[in-house]
C-alpha cells in the first residue's frame, strides 16, 4: 500500500510541476518579448481597444476637407496658392483658434507667371481690383499666412545619407530632457537624417510647423505617433502638437524618461504618456468620420455657422479620391491620415490617452506568474474537471480586467502573457494526467499478465 500511495504523490507532484513550469516560462517571455510573439501582442491590443468604451471627441478640433465637392466647384487639386490665401483668410475670419495644414508647399506654384491683386481676391471671382499692384499667388499666400495662426507641414527622412535641413525653415522646441541616473541608453526619440518641407518664405511667414511623419506597425496598422524627431541637434514637434501648442500658447516643454518603454511630455499643464521613443498610443474616437467635417468649398463661400470654427482647431487635408492619405487603424482600414493628426489632438487637448504604467512589463510578468500557479494549484486541488472551470473563470477575469482599465482609466496591461500561461499550464497538466494514467494502465497490464502467468506455471 506504501508503494501505491508514494506513487500517487509522485504523479500528483509531476502533474502539478508540468503546470508551474509553463507559468514561469510565460513570465520570462512577457519579460523579454520575443519577435515572434509580437504580432499576437498587436491583436490582443486591437482586440481590447475595440471592446473598451470608446470616449467621445471633445469638439476642438474641426476638419476642413477638401473633398470631390470642392475640387469640382474649384478645380484639381493642388490648388493656386490664392486660393489657398483666401481659405486660410475665411478661416480666421470665421475665430479658428488655430489652422494646421496636413499638406505641403515644397515647391513654386505651377503658374509662377499668375498673379493675384495685393486685396486678395480671387482672380475669377468677377471683381476688378485695381487698390494696387499685382503680385505672386506665393507671395499672396504668404501675406496671409503672415497674420499668424497657421501651422504648416512637413516630412522628416530617414535615409542612410542625411541631408539636413537643406535649407528648409523649420521650427524646434526647446525640449529639457529629464532621465534618471541609470537611464543612459539611445535618445528618448527618433532621429531624421533630412527633411522635405514647404517653401522658406512660406514657413517663415507662417512662423509655425510640424512633421507629418506616422509609422506603422510591422502589421501595417497605425496604432502610435511619434510626436518628438530629432534633427541636426534640435528637436521638432509632429504637426498635431505645433498646432496644440500654437492654440494653448504653451510654453516650457519637459521630457522625463522613465524608463526605456515609458516617458512622459510636459506640455503647459498638459502631460502626454509617451513609449521610449517618444510616440502616443492613439486613443481613436471610433471609425473614420468620427470628427466634424467641413467642405473646403463651404468654408470659402462662408457657409458653415458662426459657431463651426470659433476658437477651435481647424486641420485642413484632402479626402477626395485621388488625393487622400489613408490608414488602417485598429478600427478602421480606410482612416483619412487628417483625421489622425485630428485624433492627435483631441487626445492632447482633452487630456484623454492610452497610456502603458512604468511597471506595466512587471505586472504582465507577475500576472503571468501568479494566474499559471493559481490554476496549478487549483487543479491539484479539485482536479481537471474543476481546474478546467477555474481556467474559463481566471482567463475570463483577466481579459475583462483589461478592457475595464482601459475604458475607464486608459491603461493598458496585454492580457498576451497571462493568457498563454493558464492556456499551457492547463495543456500541460492535462497532457501529463493522460500520460500517467496511460502508464498506470499499461504498468498495471502488465502486471495482471505477469501474475496470470505465475498462475498458469
Amino acid at each position: 500500500m506504501s508503494d501505491v500511495a508514494t506513487r500517487v504523490r509522485q504523479s500528483r507532484l509531476l502533474v502539478l510541476l508540468c503546470g508551474a513550469v509553463p507559468a514561469v516560462v510565460a513570465a520570462i517571455l512577457a519579460v523579454y518579448r520575443p519577435p515572434f510573439l509580437t504580432g499576437l501582442d498587436y491583436a490582443a491590443y486591437d482586440f481590447i481597444a475595440r471592446r473598451s468604451a470608446v470616449h467621445p471627441r471633445g469638439g476642438q478640433v474641426v476638419i476642413v476637407d477638401v473633398d470631390e465637392r470642392s475640387l469640382a466647384a474649384i478645380g484639381q487639386w493642388p490648388w493656386r496658392r490664392d486660393v489657398i490665401g483666401q481659405l486660410v483668410g475665411s478661416l480666421r475670419e470665421m475665430g479658428s483658434a488655430t489652422i494646421a495644414f496636413d499638406v505641403m508647399f515644397p515647391e513654386p506654384d505651377r503658374q509662377p507667371d499668375a498673379s493675384v491683386a495685393a486685396s486678395g481676391r480671387r482672380p475669377d471671382d468677377g471683381s476688378h481690383a485695381t487698390a494696387s499692384a499685382p503680385r505672386s499667388v506665393d507671395a499672396a499666400l504668404a501675406e496671409a499666412l503672415r497674420d499668424g495662426r497657421v501651422v504648416l507641414g512637413y516630412a522628416l527622412t530617414f535615409d542612410a545619407v542625411g541631408r539636413g535641413l537643406n535649407g528648409c525653415v523649420l521650427h524646434p522646441i526647446g525640449l529639457a530632457v529629464v532621465q534618471g541616473p541609470d537611464e543612459h541608453g539611445d535618445a528618448p526619440f527618433f532621429r531624421a537624417s533630412g527633411v522635405v518641407c514647404s517653401l522658406p518664405a512660406l514657413a517663415r511667414a507662417a512662423g509655425a510647423s510640424g512633421f507629418m511623419n506616422a509609422s506603422t506597425d510591422p502589421d501595417g496598422i497605425l496604432r502610435r505617433m511619434p510626436l518628438l524627431i530629432e534633427l541636426d541637434g534640435h528637436v521638432y514637434p509632429g504637426l498635431a502638437l505645433a498646432a496644440v501648442i500654437a492654440a494653448k500658447r504653451a510654453t516650457g516643454f519637459t521630457l522625463r524618461v522613465a524608463n526605456v518603454n515609458t516617458a512622459a511630455l510636459s506640455v503647459g499643464n498638459t502631460v502626454a504618456p509617451l513609449d521610449g521613443k517618444s510616440n502616443l498610443l492613439l486613443r481613436y474616437r471610433g471609425r473614420r468620420n468620427s470628427f466634424q467635417y467641413v467642405s473646403a468649398l463651404d468654408v470659402l463661400e462662408r457657409r458653415p455657422p458662426e459657431n463651426t470654427f470659433r476658437n477651435k482647431l481647424a486641420f485642413v487635408g484632402a479626402t477626395a479620391l485621388g488625393t487622400r492619405d489613408v490608414v488602417a487603424t485598429p478600427f478602421d482600414t480606410q482612416f483619412a491620415g487628417v483625421e489622425v493628426q485630428a485624433t492627435v489632438a483631441d487626445n492632447l487637448l482633452q487630456q484623454d490617452f492610452i497610456r502603458r504604467p512604468e511597471s506595466a512589463v512587471a505586472l504582465e510578468a507577475q500576472a503571468a506568474l501568479g494566474l499559471g500557479i493559481a490554476l496549478t494549484l487549483l487543479c491539484g486541488r479539485v482536479g481537471l474537471a474543476g481546474g478546467s472551470l477555474g481556467f474559463i473563470a481566471l482567463l475570463g477575469a483577466w481579459w475583462s480586467g483589461c478592457i475595464w482599465l482601459m475604458s475607464k482609466h486608459g491603461i493598458y496591461l496585454s492580457p498576451l502573457f497571462p493568457t498563454i500561461g493558464l492556456t499551457c499550464s492547463l495543456a500541460a497538466m492535462t497532457a501529463a494526467k493522460v500520460l500517467i494514467e496511460r502508464w498506470r494502465a499499461e504498468g498495471e497490464g502488465h502486471e495482471k499478465t505477469i501474475t496470470q502467468r505465475l498462475m498458469i506455471q
